[in-house]
């Protein structure tokens, strides 16, 4: 174990290197959605989709139609029915190739400006979609100012093998960022409801990319949980093949070696920024 997290580092290179890290997680929308065509929800843009996955989509004729280099979906649709016509068509992408993941979980598609919710959809859609999800992130703190950090099992979908903050998690349909926070600190790291009781949100970061299978959009709600004396976590979900406990210095090297999931990592170096300015 390396040195713990101080308050008071003072700012060097390897700061500038974790500030772009924290930079780097919201790529500039015009770059990430050059050459794809817009989601429209009637008047809204609630994604983007690929050239070839929105020529497979006008072949089939189901839901979503293609005009004037746009994407339609009708609004007038109710929200049961959206998300039941939706989600077989998710199926349909799934039986011909286009969704590498199926979670078996939904989430909610919400309204781009004022969030409402607009219907649900398997979760492993979304990427493809180029929709907005909203996700639940845990930096760990032991009383020593070590940090927590989880790897990934080699079972995961995505980033199998890689480092990961204690906790992090997709908030499903139906879920408040609470209740998702709950639920991930239990599943992930066995913390008991009594001990993330009272934490409240660090910071809310917005994560945009393009990945192979579409546009990876998401809301972090970031929270930085000091755990008490002795607590060691233990996963519930067989999703984290181990827990280590990193000191600044370790931490540091984990991230600008890339050793992180992207989210992740932006999130911890985050935590390190504030904790140093601190």
């Amino acid at each position: 174990m390396n040195s713990n997290l101080p308050a008071g580092a003072s700012p060097g290179l390897d700061d500038e290197r974790l500030r772009a890290l924290v930079v780097d997680l919201r790529n500039p929308e015009a770059q990430v959605i050059a050459g794809f065509l817009p989601l429209q929800f009637g008047d809204l843009c609630i994604g983007h989709v690929a050239p070839e996955f929105a020529a497979w989509l006008a072949a089939r004729k189901h839901l979503i139609g293609v005009r004037d280099g746009r994407l339609w979906i009708d609004p007038r649709r109710s929200s049961e029915r959206l998300s039941a016509d939706w989600q077989a068509l998710a199926l349909l992408c799934r039986e011909a190739g286009w969704l590498p993941a199926w979670r078996d979980e939904r989430y909610l598609v919400r309204h781009p400006a004022d969030g409402r919710p607009l219907c649900c959809l398997e979760r492993g859609a979304f990427r493809r979609f180029g929709l907005r999800s909203e996700a639940v992130h845990v930096n760990g703190i032991a009383q020593d100012g070590c940090m927590w950090v989880a790897r990934r099992a080699m079972s995961k979908a995505v980033d199998p093998g890689m480092l990961d903050n204690i906790v992090g998690g997709g908030i499903a349909a139906g879920e408040a960022v609470k209740d998702a926070l709950l639920r991930e600190c239990e599943e992930e790291a066995g913390i008991p409801a009594e001990v993330v009781a009272g934490v409240r949100r660090s910071r809310r970061l917005v994560s945009l990319r393009r990945e192979r299978d579409g546009i990876h959009h998401e809301i972090l709600h970031i929270f930085d949980l000091h755990l008490p004396r002795g607590f060691m976590p233990c996963n519930q979900d067989g999703e984290v093949a181990a827990f280590s406990l990193m000191g600044r210095d370790a931490l540091t090297d984990a991230l600008l070696g890339k050793a992180f999931t992207v989210d992740a990592g932006a999130v911890a170096a985050d935590y390190l920024l504030r904790s140093s300015a601190a």
